[in-house]
């Protein structure tokens, strides 16, 4: 008899979270497991959703009514949507993502009788950046929920001490990605063409990021950089840009498709998260042979060899930000030198059929 597992996600979007349990999807054996997906309808309809790429694995989808980013009362039908799925559907495995799912999945899964639970911690919800009240609940959320669950995964070594609560039953697993589909620069030029990937919203604080940019254009020098993503910043960013007059040197993007290509454009990889667990856009980037460049914080560290792979700079710094571009502006072969560095380290540590494998072993012996 097959192993029937679901992973419980929010969104269907393929960001880092999402492009985890489709690497995994893609690594799981059809003659041994009947796979689901338990997550929202697309709020954006595009042709890339998980959902989409998820049913061509043959994967089955279960779409839940009212599932939102937000916090509201129509969760507590969202927690009886799932629960019920469960329920019917009895599930040896229930692999939950994300804070939000990872709460109401957890306890979903676990009253509907279900015996094996996992959930991966990609985040941290209870941050510094979040209001006090705030901090307090999503602590209590995520200590409550850990009791209803068998194994949690980390991915990061970093948040061993953050997640004391749940030391008992916790591994760390690091994310992968797939190389197949990513192109390696071989050619890097003398100018500084800089890429930015994720959503624009507080978490990714892309404001910090055009503030170093217009100081550097107001030091005298050119720079290329394409923001590439949507979000609830993309209003603030746009007014940013026509204000400081950065037309000619910042493209907001939206969301995009074609990754590897604009990658392939770039050589400068740059985020100012305000908080991080293991981002993908730094392993895409890496791969690609693209210097990275990142905040110093928990997460980012495990993907950024400081100096040698690329620059880390304290959150919300746009001043060292900028010293930093200015610095690879002047120095182009630097560019380079950590670009390269760069594929190297994350083709050695950060493969997908490594991740998969331990993500299989972890199910085999749950």
């Amino acid at each position: 008899m097959k192993i029937k597992i679901a992973h419980i996600q929010l969104l269907p979007i393929m960001s880092g979270v999402q492009k985890i349990s489709y690497s995994i999807f893609k690594g799981l054996d059809t003659d041994e497991y009947d796979v689901h997906l338990i997550c929202s309808d697309d709020p954006y309809k595009r042709e890339e959703s998980l959902i989409n790429k998820a049913e061509a694995l043959g994967v089955k989808v279960h779409v839940i009514k009212h599932l939102k980013r937000e916090i509201s009362l129509k969760d507590i039908s969202v927690f009886k949507q799932v629960r019920k799925i469960c329920k019917e559907e009895n599930f040896d495995i229930v692999h939950t993502h994300t804070t939000k799912m990872g709460f109401i999945g957890r306890l979903a899964a676990k009253s509907a009788g279900i015996k094996k639970v996992i959930h991966t911690l990609h985040g941290i919800a209870f941050h510094p950046f979040e209001s006090k009240p705030k901090r307090v609940l999503y602590f209590l959320c995520e200590v409550l929920s850990s009791f209803f669950c068998d194994k949690h995964v980390l991915v990061n070594r970093g948040y061993r001490k953050t997640f004391w609560f749940t030391l008992r039953n916790l591994i760390t697993i690091y994310n992968g990605i797939s190389f197949a589909d990513l192109q390696v620069k071989e050619v890097y030029g003398n100018e500084l063409k800089l890429i930015f990937i994720g959503r624009l919203d507080s978490q990714k604080d892309p404001l910090t990021l055009l503030k170093a940019i217009n100081l550097v254009k107001i030091q005298g020098y050119s720079i290329e950089a394409k923001l590439v993503g949507d979000g609830e910043l993309m209003k603030q960013c746009m007014e940013f840009v026509n204000k400081k007059g950065l037309n000619e040197m910042v493209e907001l993007c939206g969301w995009r498709d074609d990754i590897s290509n604009l990658l392939a454009e770039s050589n400068v990889f740059c985020s100012s998260s305000l908080y991080e667990a293991l981002p993908l856009s730094f392993l895409e980037a890496g791969y690609s042979g693209l210097t990275t460049i990142g905040t110093d914080i928990i997460g980012v560290r495990e993907v950024v060899v400081k100096d040698t792979t690329g620059y880390l700079f304290n959150t919300k710094d746009y001043v060292k930000l900028s010293e930093l571009l200015v610095r690879l502006i002047e120095k182009p072969e630097l560019i380079e030198n950590m670009g390269r560095n760069a594929h190297k380290f994350v083709k050695e540590n950060f493969q997908e059929e490594r991740m998969i494998e331990e993500y299989l072993e972890l199910y085999r012996n749950i």
